[in-house]
């Protein structure tokens, strides 16, 4: 039998009690730092993978082209 069996909840309030407890029973021994630099870790990869979407998105939708990046930074190095 697998370790994630699923047990029939009760009804009602006790079985809403039962469930929401579930979760503490299953990370009663992680510590507390390591949580949060899981929870950091992935609250990072939303948000730069947010940013990365809207910049494609931004330069798939227009209608003119984008300034040529070598006219923009041209800088004269040496010379």
């Amino acid at each position: 039998m697998s370790a994630t069996s699923k047990v029939p909840l009760k009804d009602g309030m006790e079985g809403f009690v039962s469930d929401w407890a579930s979760d503490q029973r299953a990370f009663k021994g992680v510590p507390w730092g390591k949580a949060m630099m899981w929870i950091f870790l992935l609250s990072d990869t939303f948000i730069f993978s947010i940013f990365l979407i809207s910049y494609m998105t931004a330069r798939w939708s227009t209608v003119e082209p984008w300034p040529n990046t070598s006219e923009v930074f041209a800088l004269l190095l040496m010379g």
